[in-house]
Formats: C-alpha cells, structure tokens, sequence
C-alpha cells in the first residue's frame, strides 16, 4: 500500500508476549527502504554477464519499459549504480563495480498497442580486478542500479559475475603414484594432454593426465618421477567453466603439491632362498608398492654378517657368500624401504642358513606387490644346482599353501592348496583379504637331495567400486538411479566365463549408500521450498523433477557415495532435464565370442512406437567418440 510519496519509509514493529494478556515481555524492530517501482521495468539487452578474467571495460544494454503515465527516466536520471553481491549486505560490495559513463535514448511507444513506451540506457563498466580474488562462488550476482534525482524510485536489474575455474589444491594420492589438482567447480574436462596442461618435465616417462570427474583432473606419474611434496606445480592452460565456457582462465595458476592426507605405507616382498651351501652365494632381493624407494639391509642377530650387508641403497638385491655363514646358526636377514617420500615400510626378513648337505638352491618368485582376493597369483619356482657338485639331473618341486597364524614360523593351519611342477597356481577368490599366507616349496634332486623354502605375503584389501547402471540420462518428470551394481572386491568372486561379467558377493556388512545432488555451478541442489535436497540412503532411489528447484539450469549432477568395510568410492552422473517425455531405454549385453560383442537396446514403455537407433562407443579416459565400421549395422536396437 506504500506509493513512492512515502520515501523513505519507516516500518515498526512491535511483537507482545504473555499469558491472560499479562504481558511478559516485547520486541520491537524497525526498517527504513526505499519504494521500488513496479511501473518501471529494466530488462537486460546484452552485456549483463561479466566475466572477471576480462580485466577490460564492458558495454551493456538496458531497456526501460514505462506504463503510460509514468515518464521515462532521461535528464532526470541522477544516479546509475553496479553493485557485486556475495555477502548478506551489498554496501560494501558497491565500490567494485563502477559505472564509466552512459546515454539514454528517446522515449518511443512500444508493446501492448502503444501503452507502454521504451528506452534504451547504454553504458559501459568495469569491475576492479580485485574483485575475483574475493569472490568465494564461481557466479555471484549484480545490480544495475536507476534512481532518479528525487529518490522517488529506485528500480534495478540483474548483472551476473563469473570467476573462472580456480586450482585450489594439488595433492599426491596416498600411494605417490598420482597427483589430484581439484578445482572451485565444474570444468569442461579439457585439455587431456599434459603438454597442454602443465609445465614441468619431472611426471616422469609416460605420465598421463585424465579428468576422473570434471571439477579434478588426475595426473598419473610416469618412470622415474622426481616430483616431490612442496615442488610447485604450474597450471598453463586456460581451464573452462562447464557452467559458461566464456568463462576461462587467463593467467597461469601455480599451487604446491601436498603430501597426501594419509601416506600408504609401502610393502615389501623379501625373496631368496632359506639355505645354501659353503660354494655358493645367495641372492637376497625385494619388491615394493612403491616406486622411488632406498632399502635399508642389515642381520638381527649376528654383528659381523651385519657389518659385511648393511647399506642402504637403492638396488633392490644383495648377494651373502657361503663363506661368510657358520654351521648351525640361522642368521635373520632385514629390509626396510624409505619412500623419497620420508615414508618408512615395516622391516621384512628372510631367514637363511648353511646347509650340511649339497643341495640345489631354491628360489620362489612371486609377483610384485600388491596382491589382491580378485587377482589370480602365479608363482614360479627357480632352482640353480649348488657348485660344491655336478649334476645334470632334473629337479622334482612339491608346493603347499598354507594361511599362517602368528608368526608365520608357528603356521598351524592345514594346507590351503597342494600341487607339483613349478608352477603354483591360486586362482581368484582363494585367498583372503587382510590375511597373511605362507608358500612351502621342496625341491627334490636324486644326486643333490632335498631342498626347501618357504615364502610369505599378504593378501591386501582393494578399493569398494561405485557402480550407478545406465549413463548419462534424461529425465522427464522423474528418474531412477540404481547403484545396486556396486560391489566390494574382497568379498567377491567372479563367475567364471560369464557375460556380462557376474559376481557371487559375501560381504561381511552390507554396502552403504549416500546421494548428493549438485547444480553446474558447483552449489549444491535445493527443493522448490528452497531446503537443501536430500536422498534415502538406499541403492535405488527415485528423483521427481517436479520438487527440484531447477531455475536457471538444464542439468544436474547425481552422486552416489558406497562406503564398505575398508574403503569407499564414489561415482557420478548427469542428468538432463528433457521439455518432453523421453524412451526408456536400457542396453542389454547379449554375449561375447572371439569375434566381437553384441548389445541389445531394451525399450521400455515405447508404447509400440516406432524407434530409431542411433549408437556411440565413448573412449572412457578422453571422452572421444570411437568411429564405428558399419554404421548400418546400428540402426537396429
């Protein structure tokens, strides 16, 4: 009910409490404001969004829209603001937007049959390259301010400030093998190459650069890496917004890399035989998780084979002669790692000791490290005859798998698993996660007698893996995400010569779910009542478009977080608001042969309609769209 004659308005309030109409107590507050005019209207033409890399002055265009009754803004027109707003007050925001100079163009009828009538105010801007250090969201809102010389109205426009994507941390993975650059929001995943991207020559050979999502970008170190933490890392490329890709990086970003949150600590696998005799030499070696690694060797429990084997270095074997072993003892052989990194693995042994007899020396040579429930594991026996005698026969080899407990000398179990020749094969799903087990070798020579060894390792625990079925959607009054697929390898074992790959899981916890919901500007989704969206925390969930508050987007961004008994991963997807309804369609694997797979689309409430085909193969590291041979082979489902 306030016309502009009561500018500016002053409204009080005051708020009475109390039981009976006995008052307890009050409060009272007041506001001062200024009428805004509902008979002028400002519309944006062009020039409205800014893009703060710019660092340049830029022309916009307004057009006011009058009522007859009401004059346009011209002579009149006293004050033309810009504001920039990310705080809860605009005031001290005012100063980094600032009007250069502008013009207001005749009045003219327009609209409506002559009723309303039409101006054009162009101006030019800038904004303070201060601003983009301090703007904390990838879009901040403005105002294009009018208020006449009289402060009988105040009408205003909105301006749209975009800050490019910001690198706001470099960070090695836990094992040192990778280095995560994440940003302030979503890009447009481009560049993929690292010659494009960053500046330095010490990723190594081979390094290799992926966007895992679009707000990270994973470098994969190469051979011989020499990156280090606190090295600087130098972003060259100009990074796109995905919300605007007007909205690019101009100058090089530099950031430290930081050591991870939580250092995996390296394993070790020591190999070499447990007996040799006074004419041989025995090679000690040891394999890591971990690249870039100095060994510290050294004997527990005899000073002087001590002094004759400590060193550290980098080479991953030593060599012990017979001749430096007395009969009778069992000499205790150490390794530990330290990572480039300063991370320390645990110290490893191998027990050794000078045989009596002349006997072959054994060997067992595992694969490196890590070794996972899902993988299978080869292991190979190696025998070298001893040179305190001749032979030319052939060495018969027994294996036995063992799972210790305690100590691995003290192992009680019954065998796991027995075969001859020298191969030993464990298949996937054999072993188990978070176990240590034991692999005894005998080797048999007529001439030589009986050589045996034995072999240690454990068995680690793999990462859950996120699993949302279909891929990009789009959705039309509502979607269903079904993360149900996700599974945890440790507890899985894999369905042998099935297609699509099957597994039988055993977890000992069920899976948990979470689900976010993010828009392209990186905030986070709201309902339509403005409340953050939230999602149950089951497997399949069903999204109704009507209740999302989509204002200003087309699409949004799904995200399942699976969290297991010893990891968790997450994965997303995007989801595009459609104008109509949409097919239903699910791709079916139908079976593999050596000559190629074949998939079936499966429509779903196509009401009999006729459908046309039109089928893409995604190279899944660079988003490339593969050719395919025979396109008429795809018009089909």
């Amino acid at each position: 009910f306030l016309t502009p004659e009561h500018n500016p308005a002053l409204i009080s309030i005051q708020v009475h409490y109390g039981a009976d109409e006995k008052e307890e107590f009050s409060l009272s507050a007041q506001a001062s404001f200024l009428f805004m005019s509902t008979a002028l209207q400002l519309t944006c033409l062009d020039g409205c969004n800014y893009y703060l890399e710019n660092e340049q002055q830029q022309a916009a265009t307004i057009e006011a829209v009058a009522v007859s009754d009401v004059t346009l803004p011209t002579t009149n027109v006293a004050v033309l603001k810009c504001t920039v707003s990310w705080k809860e007050s605009t005031a001290q925001d005012a100063n980094y937007c600032s009007i250069l100079s502008f013009s207001i163009s005749p009045q003219r009828p327009c609209r409506s049959g002559g009723l309303m009538f039409c101006s054009n105010i162009s101006f030019i801007y800038q904004v303070d390259t201060t601003i983009y250090a301090l703007v904390p969201r990838p879009v901040v809102q403005g105002h294009f301010i009018i208020t006449d010389k009289n402060m009988n109205f105040q009408t205003s426009v909105s301006l749209n400030f975009y800050r490019a994507p910001r690198l706001i941390q470099a960070q090695f993975s836990s094992n040192f093998a990778l280095v995560l650059l994440s940003f302030d929001q979503p890009t447009t995943s481009s560049p993929t190459s690292c010659a494009e991207l960053v500046l330095g020559s010490n990723f190594g050979l081979k390094s290799e650069c992926v966007w895992f999502t679009p707000a990270q970008l994973t470098i994969v170190l190469g051979y011989n890496s020499s990156l280090l933490p606190g090295d600087e890392l130098t972003l060259i490329a100009s990074i796109k917004a995905a919300s605007d890709p007007r909205s690019f990086s101009r100058a090089v970003q530099k950031c430290p890399v930081d050591s991870p949150l939580q250092a995996l600590i390296p394993r070790l696998t020591i190999l070499g035989p447990n007996s040799i005799s006074s004419c041989d030499e025995a090679e000690i070696s040891v394999q890591s998780t971990s690249s870039r690694m100095t060994y510290i060797w050294g004997c527990r429990n005899d000073p002087e084979l001590h002094a004759a084997i400590s060193v550290e270095t980098r080479d991953t074997s030593i060599r012990i002669s017979g001749l430096n072993l007395s009969k009778g003892i069992l000499y205790v052989i150490t390794v530990q790692g330290r990572s480039d990194f300063g991370v320390y693995s645990d110290v490893y042994t191998q027990e050794i000791s000078l045989s009596t007899l002349i006997t072959p020396i054994l060997l067992i040579e595992l694969p490196s490290p890590p070794y996972f429930q899902s993988r299978e594991i080869l292991v190979q026996a190696n025998a070298k005859f001893s040179q305190c005698g001749e032979t030319s026969n052939p060495i018969s080899f027994t294996w036995t798998l063992y799972q210790a407990v305690g100590s691995v000398e003290n192992t009680v179990q019954a065998p796991i698993l027995e075969a001859q020749g020298s191969l030993l094969q464990i298949l996937a799903g054999t072993l188990r996660a978070g176990e240590t087990y034991l692999v005894h070798l005998v080797g048999f020579l007529a001439s030589q007698g009986i050589s045996q060894t034995q072999q240690s390792f454990v068995v680690g625990h793999e990462s859950v893996v996120a699993r949302i079925t279909g891929g990009n959607k789009v959705m039309y009054e509502n979607a269903f995400l079904d993360a149900s697929q996700s599974y945890d390898p440790n507890y899985c074992t894999v369905v042998p010569a099935s297609f699509p790959v099957q597994r039988i899981c055993t977890p000992l916890e069920p899976l948990k779910f979470s689900w976010s919901c993010q828009y392209p500007s990186g905030l986070k989704c709201r309902f339509v009542n403005k409340s953050l969206a939230t999602f149950d925390r089951v497997p399949l969930i069903h999204i109704v478009l009507a209740v999302l508050d989509l204002t200003g987007y087309t699409n949004i961004s799904m995200t399942v977080t699976v969290v297991g008994s010893h990891s968790s991963d997450t994965l997303s997807v995007v989801l595009i608001a459609g104008t109509g309804p949409v097919v239903e369609c699910e791709i079916v694997p139908l079976y593999k042969t050596a000559d190629g797979i074949a998939y079936q689309a499966n429509d779903i409430q196509s009401n009999g309609s006729q459908l046309e085909y039109v089928w893409n193969i995604i190279e899944k590291s660079s988003g490339y769209s593969l050719p395919l041979l025979d396109q008429a082979t795809f018009l089909t489902g």
